[in-house]
Protein backbone atom coordinates (compact mmCIF):
# COMPACT_ATOMS: atom_id res chain seq x y z
CA UNK A 1 0.00 0.00 0.00
CA UNK A 2 1.24 3.28 -0.91
CA UNK A 3 1.88 6.11 1.87
CA UNK A 4 0.85 9.56 1.32
CA UNK A 5 4.28 11.09 2.04
CA UNK A 6 4.71 14.82 2.61
CA UNK A 7 7.85 17.03 2.28
CA UNK A 8 9.40 17.98 5.16
CA UNK A 9 11.77 20.84 5.76
CA UNK A 10 14.86 18.81 5.79
CA UNK A 11 13.66 17.81 2.32
CA UNK A 12 13.48 21.72 1.21
CA UNK A 13 16.77 22.66 2.79
CA UNK A 14 18.31 19.51 1.31
CA UNK A 15 17.39 20.76 -2.28
CA UNK A 16 18.28 24.61 -1.38
CA UNK A 17 22.07 23.81 0.11
CA UNK A 18 21.98 21.26 -3.61
CA UNK A 19 20.91 24.68 -5.45
CA UNK A 20 23.56 26.39 -3.99
CA UNK A 21 26.40 23.86 -4.74
CA UNK A 22 25.06 24.00 -8.36
CA UNK A 23 25.25 27.99 -8.59
CA UNK A 24 28.64 27.98 -10.19
CA UNK A 25 26.94 25.79 -13.36
CA UNK A 26 23.73 28.22 -13.62
CA UNK A 27 24.66 28.03 -17.26
CA UNK A 28 23.72 24.54 -17.78
CA UNK A 29 20.77 24.41 -15.30
CA UNK A 30 19.30 27.41 -17.52
CA UNK A 31 20.20 24.98 -20.07
CA UNK A 32 18.86 21.94 -18.99
CA UNK A 33 15.33 24.36 -18.09
CA UNK A 34 15.11 25.42 -21.38
CA UNK A 35 15.87 22.34 -23.62
CA UNK A 36 13.05 20.21 -21.35
CA UNK A 37 10.58 23.16 -22.21
CA UNK A 38 11.39 23.05 -26.07
CA UNK A 39 11.52 18.98 -26.31
CA UNK A 40 7.71 18.94 -24.49
CA UNK A 41 6.03 20.04 -27.86
CA UNK A 42 8.16 17.87 -30.13
CA UNK A 43 7.29 14.97 -27.93
CA UNK A 44 3.73 15.08 -28.23
CA UNK A 45 3.77 16.15 -31.67
CA UNK A 46 4.94 12.79 -33.01
CA UNK A 47 1.56 10.98 -31.15
CA UNK A 48 -0.25 13.65 -32.95
CA UNK A 49 1.38 13.28 -35.96
CA UNK A 50 0.33 9.66 -36.63
CA UNK A 51 -3.18 9.77 -35.25
CA UNK A 52 -3.57 12.43 -38.13
CA UNK A 53 -1.71 10.43 -40.64
CA UNK A 54 -4.07 7.00 -39.61
CA UNK A 55 -7.24 8.98 -38.96
CA UNK A 56 -7.62 11.44 -41.83
CA UNK A 57 -5.70 9.47 -44.41
CA UNK A 58 -4.77 5.46 -43.91
CA UNK A 59 -8.25 4.60 -42.72
CA UNK A 60 -10.45 7.02 -45.52
CA UNK A 61 -8.07 5.67 -47.85
CA UNK A 62 -6.75 9.29 -48.88
CA UNK A 63 -3.38 8.95 -49.83
CA UNK A 64 -2.76 12.45 -50.38
CA UNK A 65 -0.88 14.20 -47.72
CA UNK A 66 0.44 10.69 -46.25
CA UNK A 67 3.56 11.64 -47.74
CA UNK A 68 4.38 15.16 -46.40
CA UNK A 69 3.45 14.25 -42.73
CA UNK A 70 5.38 11.07 -42.75
CA UNK A 71 8.49 13.50 -43.45
CA UNK A 72 7.08 16.08 -40.89
CA UNK A 73 7.05 13.33 -38.64
CA UNK A 74 10.50 12.36 -39.42
CA UNK A 75 11.41 16.51 -39.28
CA UNK A 76 9.87 15.98 -35.58
CA UNK A 77 11.28 12.60 -34.63
CA UNK A 78 14.94 13.87 -35.66
CA UNK A 79 14.46 17.32 -33.69
CA UNK A 80 13.50 15.43 -30.71
CA UNK A 81 16.24 13.06 -30.56
CA UNK A 82 18.64 16.23 -31.24
CA UNK A 83 17.39 17.76 -28.22
CA UNK A 84 16.87 14.86 -26.30
CA UNK A 85 20.61 13.78 -26.69
CA UNK A 86 21.78 17.80 -25.72
CA UNK A 87 19.56 17.79 -22.46
CA UNK A 88 20.88 14.18 -21.18
CA UNK A 89 24.53 15.50 -22.23
CA UNK A 90 23.55 18.79 -20.34
CA UNK A 91 22.00 17.67 -17.54
CA UNK A 92 24.59 14.81 -16.68
CA UNK A 93 27.45 17.01 -16.58
CA UNK A 94 25.60 19.23 -13.93
CA UNK A 95 24.89 16.66 -12.21
CA UNK A 96 28.35 15.62 -12.18
CA UNK A 97 29.99 18.95 -11.89
CA UNK A 98 27.53 19.11 -8.42
CA UNK A 99 29.05 15.74 -7.56
CA UNK A 100 32.54 16.71 -8.14
CA UNK A 101 32.19 20.08 -6.12
CA UNK A 102 30.40 18.35 -3.62
CA UNK A 103 33.68 15.77 -2.90
CA UNK A 104 36.08 18.39 -2.83
CA UNK A 105 34.57 20.33 -0.35
CA UNK A 106 34.00 17.17 2.14
CA UNK A 107 37.40 15.95 1.05
CA UNK A 108 38.51 19.68 2.71
CA UNK A 109 36.30 18.97 5.68
CA UNK A 110 38.03 15.56 6.17
CA UNK A 111 41.81 17.13 5.55
CA UNK A 112 40.92 19.68 8.26
CA UNK A 113 40.03 17.16 10.15
CA UNK A 114 36.15 18.06 10.80
CA UNK A 115 34.84 14.64 9.53
CA UNK A 116 35.88 12.12 12.29
CA UNK A 117 35.90 8.24 10.98
CA UNK A 118 37.18 5.37 12.94
CA UNK A 119 39.27 3.55 10.66
CA UNK A 120 39.49 0.56 13.21
CA UNK A 121 36.90 -1.28 11.99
Amino acid sequence: MMQNIKPSSSDTTLLLRVLRIARPFKNLFWWSIALSILITPFSIAQPFIVQQIVDQHIVPGIKEGVLMLSLLYIVVLLINVVMKYFFIYITAKLGQNVIKDLRTKVDVYKRQGFIGYDVSG
